[in-house]
């Protein structure tokens, strides 16, 4: 018979203690998330350089510019334009704006819309400069 057919554990003790430092570790990390949530984000919409608006980015709504009612603007997670009179409508048809420093612009209706808040929650880990 072959020596190589002995059977042995299948864990072995010092596997059992990197398995369990694992998820100690794990349970850590996860309730420092929970302990210390991001700031609560932002969005803020700017019409003709005055702010218009300031929106609780986790709520869900929709808000109509009193200066143009055809600029609609959806509201939760993130912020977009829903309609707009604009020719070419490119502010319509661009994503939403979910990351603290994006932005969507109306040019013809001067419409911005910019996502602020605390940099950290999801900010870039580092930047490198040539």
């Amino acid at each position: 018979m072959n020596s190589h057919s002995e059977s042995r554990p299948l864990l072995r003790r010092q596997d059992m203690l990197v398995f369990l430092a694992m998820v100690v570790i794990a349970c850590v990390w996860l309730s420092a998330v929970n302990i210390w949530p991001p700031q609560p984000v932002r969005g803020v919409v700017t019409v003709d350089g005055h702010t218009a608006a300031v929106f609780d980015l986790t709520r869900y709504t929709t808000y109509t510019l009193p200066s143009n009612p055809s600029v609609v603007i959806a509201v939760g997670g993130g912020m977009a334009f829903l309609s707009s009179d604009c020719p070419d409508q490119i502010c319509v048809r661009t994503y939403a704006v979910t990351r603290v420093g994006q932005m969507a612009v109306c040019l013809p209706n001067r419409v911005v819309l910019t996502v602020t808040g605390d940099h950290s929650a999801n900010d870039v880990d580092a930047v490198a400069h040539p």
